[in-house]
């Protein structure tokens, strides 16, 4: 009996650290898998708000928001939930002004168009960098633009990601 109690507490606790499982809700899935704070349909644009990770570098901060991003949209492609005709991932994060005065800001946006993620989407995830080449960007302040650019200046061949890396 002690076993079947020890292995019990061994399952549940295995369970405790797991992700998220699917629910086939795209809005749903996108907040609880990848922390988007919000995804709405724009016209012909479905936008994702996502907030900017974490990190102890810039560098590093922009790593793990395109390693997000890139698994959402192996989720999105992988499940054929893109109905609309450009995806466009939008970055923000809290801050403060001179005066102490949070506020949330929008840093930068990832704009995809939907038939070149299709055509790179083989049916395989893949990682974020084979997402890049098709990125345009869309910087909103000066920070957000050397933060990626730190992340650029990183990487040893930056040739096929010209529209990230200026």
């Amino acid at each position: 009996m002690k076993k079947l109690v020890l292995l019990g507490t061994m399952l549940a606790l295995v369970g405790c650290g797991s992700a998220p499982e699917p629910t086939g809700d795209m809005e749903t899935d996108l907040k609880a898998m990848f922390d988007a704070d919000k995804v709405e349909t724009m016209g012909d644009q479905l936008v994702i708000t996502m907030p900017l990770m974490d990190s102890s570098s810039d560098s590093n901060m922009v790593f793990r928001s395109f390693h997000t991003m890139g698994n959402s949209l192996n989720y999105l492609l992988e499940n054929q939930k893109i109905d609309a005709s450009k995806v466009y991932y939008m970055y923000s994060s809290n801050m403060q002004d001179q005066h102490g005065n949070l506020s949330t800001a929008n840093l930068f946006g990832v704009a995809f168009n939907t038939d070149d993620l299709k055509r790179v989407y083989q049916g395989e995830d893949l990682p974020f960098q084979a997402y890049l080449p098709y990125a345009d960007m869309d910087y909103k302040v000066k920070y957000a633009k050397n933060a990626v650019q730190s992340w650029c200046s990183e990487q040893d061949d930056t040739s096929k990601y010209t529209n990230v890396c200026l």
